[in-house]
């Protein structure tokens, strides 16, 4: 009897894991989607040198921004950089800024 018991707890917790992982509404677009309605893609970083960093005239450069803008060329979008303290990069990025 343990056995059918643990099937079903293991049974209702993965239902439950689906349920979560699944958009509550069947509407929504997901965020790819969203940046090519948009035209554009918006990735936030932190100043860190070589991944990314600003040359002499204050332009961004670094390997981050050369994945970013291929990224961008890719999906047929243009592309925004939003520089952002390392300690804001979570907050920022749940909120939805970039």
């Amino acid at each position: 009897m343990k056995l059918p018991r643990r099937l079903f707890g293991l049974a209702l917790a993965a239902t439950a894991t689906i349920g979560l992982a699944l958009p509550a509404n069947a509407q929504e677009q997901s965020v790819i989607e969203t940046i090519k309605q948009d035209g554009v893609i918006r990735i936030g970083l932190s100043l860190f040198v070589p991944w990314s960093m600003r040359d002499k005239n204050g332009d961004l450069i670094g390997y981050e921004l050369d994945v970013g803008r291929q990224l961008a060329e890719d999906m047929g979008v243009e592309v925004e950089f939003v520089p952002t303290a390392w300690d804001g990069i979570i907050p920022a990025l749940v909120s939805g800024q970039f």
